[in-house]
């Protein structure tokens, strides 16, 4: 007795996912016959199945549906293999009426531009000894301004990050000061690589670091603007507390600065009174926020109150957001590394008790904070590959539900606008140091889309879910980031 072979029939590739017009070749291999031609079927009948198994969807798709495409076996009829096929609704169909209020979106490109980091490169006995680490880092986190002092000997270090597309604010140090000192610093943009060089910044802090502060103040901003700078941009000395404004006769400058810090808080409360504060130093003027940030120092409890690391990946972001939708040109993180030092005593710190060594969003191991990747990955989405708005438009949607949401509306590209949503609420305790659980935030929101998507940048730079939608869309809304990539139908 002569055994006959069984016959099989496999399909692929076993699945695909088509908008409307798309095409598929599936490819059928029979087993077990020399006759290894297949009858192809459909089913549902949408769209067409070629005798070769090109398969083509539907020129419209009212709605989002499976069809399955089947290769049948010429020499055994009982013998099938199927593939599936995900018809996506088209975009065209999901066009309503307009929904909710137009809002002015701002340019994401131009939010990007607005992240900068402190760093120190003359702390050689830190991670800041590494010039290419500083390199590096700065890429991954994907921000090419930075501040930090002007030192003459530092200046061959600012060429190399230079050339790696860095941009320098510096800030030409603390007084006392000769005439010759200042101008020698001021007009070092003689030399070679002064590209790398966007802005000069007056002297750090004076209210704290000078006795004769209110006195020295505006003869020494005077002296900063009658230097020949040639054309660098002149950021006004920043004051370690707003509040001392007042004291100050009013001057023009090309930037006003502020260095607000949170000191632990919930970042919105600097906003809008470190502005109003300091507005009236800098009438006029946009501003400059040449320092901010938080530390995670938590066993020291000398001056500002510390964080942990998860709140941080929530409250950096945050304090962003809040800073740019108050105005702020650019805002400038303190800092890029820890600074626990090699032999400096005073920069060592074994038990996070000195907080002067915990700013970094690096730690002194080489190692990413939460917010360093939070930070990183929020860029991230916001960077588009397609042609970026120069003048943003308006979006109309509504967001109803939840309570305390704050937001900023991004436009990244023509077609797609990015609403970034959190909750407007503490998440650490500053006296127990503890985290304070924030239950989500149901919200629904309406804009006519073809494809919403959602980001948690703390957790990854992809998204966690998209959305099919003619109109409405679920939303669970933390108290840290959660982008809400919105894509017209076009």
């Amino acid at each position: 007795m002569v055994l006959q072979p069984t016959v099989g029939v496999s399909v692929a590739p076993e699945s695909a996912t088509l908008s409307s017009a798309g095409t598929q070749q599936f490819t059928a291999a029979v087993t077990g016959s020399s006759n290894t031609g297949v009858n192809w079927t459909l089913n549902p009948a949408m769209g067409s199945l070629s005798a070769t198994g090109i398969y083509t969807a539907p020129t419209s798709i009212a709605t989002s549906q499976t069809v399955t495409v089947t290769a049948t076996s010429k020499a055994d009829p009982s013998k099938t293999a199927s593939a599936s096929v995900v018809l996506l609704a088209s975009p065209a169909t999901l066009v309503l009426t307009p929904v909710g209020t137009p809002e002015q979106a701002q340019s994401a490109a131009r939010f990007r531009d607005s992240v900068g980091i402190n760093t120190h490169i003359d702390y050689v006995d830190t991670e800041y000894g590494n010039t290419s680490l500083i390199a590096t880092e700065l890429q991954r986190l994907g921000v090419m301004h930075v501040r930090d002092g002007y030192l003459s000997y530092n200046y061959p270090i600012m060429q190399t990050l230079g050339a790696a597309g860095i941009r320098f604010g510096l800030n030409v140090g603390n007084p006392p000061y000769t005439s010759a000192m200042f101008q020698s610093a001021l007009t070092a943009n003689n030399m070679n690589g002064t590209e790398y060089i966007e802005a000069w910044e007056g002297s750090n802090e004076l209210d704290v670091n000078d006795a004769n502060w209110v006195a020295d103040w505006n003869p020494y901003f005077a002296q900063l603007k009658g230097a020949n700078t040639q054309g660098t941009p002149v950021w006004g000395p920043p004051l370690a507390y707003a509040s001392n404004a007042s004291q100050l006769t009013p001057v023009q400058a090309n930037y006003g600065t502020l260095h607000p810090y949170p000191a632990g808080q919930n970042p919105s409360v600097l906003y809008p009174s470190q502005v109003n504060l300091i507005h009236p130093l800098f009438p006029g003027d946009p501003l400059i926020a040449s320092e901010t940030g938080y530390h995670n120092a938590l066993n020291d409890h000398t001056d500002q109150p510390a964080i942990d690391y998860a709140t941080g990946a929530k409250y950096l972001p945050r304090l962003l957001f809040e800073s740019f939708n108050a105005g702020i040109y650019r805002t400038y993180l303190y800092e890029l590394f820890d600074e626990e030092s090699t032999f400096n005593k005073a920069l060592q710190d074994s038990n996070s008790s000195n907080e002067q060594c915990h700013w970094g969003l690096v730690d002194a191991n080489g190692i990413e904070k939460p917010a360093f990747i939070a930070i990183r990955n929020l860029l991230s989405v916001l960077k588009t590959g397609d042609a970026e708005v120069g003048n943003p438009t308006s979006l109309s949607y509504t967001l109803t539900g939840g309570s305390n949401i704050n937001h900023l509306l991004l436009q990244k590209s023509p077609y797609v606008f990015d609403l970034i949503l959190w909750q407007n609420v503490s998440s650490w305790n500053t006296i127990t140091q503890t985290d304070i659980i924030n239950p989500t935030q149901p919200v629904t929101l309406q804009v006519n889309a073809a494809l919403v998507a959602t980001y948690l940048p703390s957790a990854s730079a992809f998204s966690t879910s998209q959305v099919l939608t003619g109109q409405s869309v679920n939303l669970n809304v933390p108290d840290e980031a959660l982008v809400v990539e919105i894509t017209l139908a076009h």
